[in-house]
């Protein structure tokens, strides 16, 4: 007979260990968990649907969840206790969500536009955090995207959200 030693393994790895605050793993992953699950309460609580005109912009680049969307439309699908399945469940909601670009990785980054599409990413910094990316910039442009897509992440985005009219399309008066 095999044994799993998976339970031992997650015995040891518990969010409240030790070892997990010594090293500041819950910095590392436990607050771009949070933020997934907060994503994902928001899209299977139906928060979404309730308040169409919400506008929500989750840091840590949507945590795990852009990366995890094809694992939460599969369990919308086949597990019953996630609510009636429906196809696009998880897709339309993601999509009216925004994101910052504080992914750590060009190709993090690359992905999170791929999925959520250059008009739902902001440019983010985490600053004055330790975990502040030191070249937003640097991230975007190395992240192979259209000149488009930059200036929308970069600037665009933010002023379209934000309702903010730039210092050159101001009316004078």
């Amino acid at each position: 007979m095999r044994r799993s030693t998976s339970a031992r393994w997650c015995a040891r790895c518990r969010t409240g260990s030790s070892d997990w605050a010594r090293s500041r793993l819950w910095n590392l992953i436990q607050n771009p968990l949070d933020t997934t699950i907060a994503g994902a309460s928001l899209i299977f609580g139906g928060v979404l649907e309730r308040h169409l005109g919400l506008t929500i912009c989750l840091a840590h680049g949507g945590g795990f969840l852009p990366y995890n969307l094809g694992r939460l439309t599969r369990g919308r699908l086949v597990r019953s206790e996630t609510g009636v399945a429906m196809a696009g469940f998880v897709e339309e909601p993601f999509g009216r969500l925004y994101f910052d670009t504080i992914t750590h990785a060009s190709s993090a980054l690359r992905l999170l536009v791929e999925e959520a599409t250059a008009e739902h990413v902001l440019l983010g910094t985490d600053f004055p955090f330790d975990m502040a990316d030191p070249r937003p910039l640097e991230t975007v442009r190395q992240a192979d995207l259209s000149d488009q897509a930059r200036a929308l992440i970069v600037r665009g985005n933010a002023e379209c959200l934000l309702k903010i009219v730039p210092a050159g399309e101001r009316g004078g008066g």
